[in-house]
């Protein structure tokens, strides 16, 4: 039997522990919602290049999140038993010990704080900081797409939309001069619609071969909620689609493939494999003439509307340097590559076979957890397309172009993925 001052003691309680609980969910949201901010603020996305505030913007995230997440690291062993971390300080010492380039030596400690954050936070914590990279990505989009219909009708605004990625990487210097550089930039190149020629949109990242990493990732993760999240999905795919980047389409002709493969027993898992494998024998036996004659019926079947045969030649050319440069160098090359060209080729120039295995171990894990997802009937439609086109974008980051994802920012993401995934598995089983 409680006496009244017993009652008072008992609500009191109650209210402190109320407190805290709602102090914690507002605390994890504002580091997740920090965490989303770095992930466009890291790498190649240049909103903050163009207002000039760059490094002084990352250097506040990275001290806030620091502070904020140092406390939940020191008290959480998780991330010791994690593939992810391990692969974040092989990469660190290989860099450390081989190339002593301290900008990517800087980038990689920063990851392996967050890493670290994200492997010792609850499930809800990473959902929020992957809601909240889709919901940049839709307001990025939606500007994006404004603009593109702002310059179709009036291409006089194209001027300050130009700038090139050397002109505002590290830029400290305010680089607006029309209201319209504030909806994104472009490219310089053009198509051509509706007998309107219009010019390439790339949001602000540095190049449009980065639009599957910044947007059509988010778009693939939207719709695998159920919430009204999925509703970005639309916006930012629209987006992505308009910038007419070749790994866009190349990231849809691998998701069409993805319901096929699941026919083929594990054939979704190996394939990313089969790719990597068939490329490496043919530059190897016939050099790049078979690519690049495929690439060259492609644009006569488009008409020349499509144009990859300068971008293809270049990138299978220096694959094949590469590889010749990897069979010399098994524990890792030292220069890095100047071009991106997979994350199974990076990784293992930058640690050698050891870091071949690793990433080859992660994306087993990821694209099997996929197609286990994607059969499972308790997702919906959208759900499933969304997991079709995640597959897609990874398959061609994976062998192709890991512009943008093998940076410390796409490794954070990756493990974002890797662990909604997991969670989506728990949640239905």
């Amino acid at each position: 039997m409680l006496f009244e001052g017993d009652n008072a003691i008992v609500n009191e309680v109650y209210k402190v522990n109320n407190y805290k609980k709602y102090a914690d969910k507002f605390g994890s949201n504002v580091c997740a919602f920090l965490v989303a901010v770095l992930f466009y603020s890291m790498g190649r996305f240049g909103f903050w290049e163009i207002l000039g505030i760059k490094r002084p913007a990352e250097v506040v995230l990275i001290v806030v999140i620091f502070v904020l997440c140092l406390p939940i690291i020191i008290k959480s062993n998780k991330y010791w038993r994690h593939t992810f971390f391990w692969l974040f300080i092989l990469f660190f010492i290989c860099e450390l010990f081989l190339r002593m380039d301290i900008l990517r030596i800087v980038e990689l400690g920063v990851g392996i704080i967050i890493v670290s954050l994200i492997i010792s936070m609850s499930p809800r914590f990473k959902e929020q900081c992957l809601i909240w990279i889709i919901r940049f990505a839709g307001v990025f989009a939606i500007l994006g797409i404004i603009q593109f219909f702002i310059l179709f009708f009036i291409p006089e605004l194209e001027s300050y939309t130009t700038l090139s990625f050397d002109q505002y990487y590290g830029n400290t210097n305010l680089l607006i001069e029309n209201p319209v550089t504030l909806l994104g930039l472009t490219d310089g190149s053009h198509y051509t619609i509706f007998g309107h020629q219009v010019t390439r949109m790339r949001s602000f990242t540095s190049e449009p071969s980065l639009i599957p990493f910044y947007f059509m990732i988010a778009a693939s993760l939207a719709f695998t909620f159920k919430s009204r999240v999925s509703n970005w999905g639309w916006v930012i795919l629209l987006f992505s689609f308009i910038t007419l980047s070749g790994s866009v389409f190349l990231s849809i002709l691998f998701c069409l493939l993805f319901s096929p493969l699941l026919m083929i027993g594990r054939g979704y898992v190996i394939t990313p494999f089969m790719i990597l494998i068939s490329l490496f024998l043919i530059l190897t036996f016939f050099s790049i003439d078979p690519l690049i004659n495929i690439i060259q019926k492609i644009e006569i079947y488009t008409n020349g509307a499509y144009s990859k045969t300068t971008s293809a030649t270049v990138r299978f050319g220096y694959i094949l340097s590469v590889y010749k440069e990897l069979i010399q160098h098994p524990l890792g090359m030292k220069q890095r590559l100047d071009l991106p060209v997979g994350l199974f080729i990076n990784s293992m120039a930058t640690a050698g076979l050891l870091g071949l295995i690793f990433i080859a171990n992660i994306a087993v894990k990821l694209f099997n957890s996929i197609g286990k997802l994607f059969n499972n009937n308790q997702l919906i439609t959208r759900q499933k397309f969304g997991l079709a086109l995640l597959y897609g974008v990874y398959v061609m980051i994976f062998t192709f172009n890991d512009y943008g994802s093998f940076q410390a920012v796409g490794l954070i993401l990756l493990l974002l993925i890797y662990e909604h995934l997991m969670n989506m598995r728990t949640m239905i089983t």
